[in-house]
């Protein structure tokens, strides 16, 4: 398994957080205003901890073979189901 870190993906394994970064940034282009401008600052802030949070869970189940990342970090298989 080899972890992806080129393109959009290394910011962000989840598409979800790039699009909600695209959405705010929209929002407040189309609305500039002070609202609009905290709103995309507080979600910005939001998402980078999410983003960060994630990628150290990544980075820690990376870490050694499939079967024991899998067994790790997807906590349901037993080795004798893979």
């Amino acid at each position: 398994m080899t972890l992806i870190q080129e393109g959009l993906l290394r910011i962000s394994r989840n598409p979800i957080y790039i699009g909600g970064v695209i959405m705010l940034s929209g929002l407040f282009l189309i609305i500039p205003n002070a609202l609009t401008l905290l709103i995309l600052i507080v979600g910005l802030v939001i998402i980078g901890a999410q983003v960060r949070h994630e990628e150290e869970h990544v980075g820690k189940c990376t870490r050694g073979s499939m079967r024991n990342t899998v067994s790790m970090c997807d906590g349901g298989f037993d080795q004798k189901e893979l």
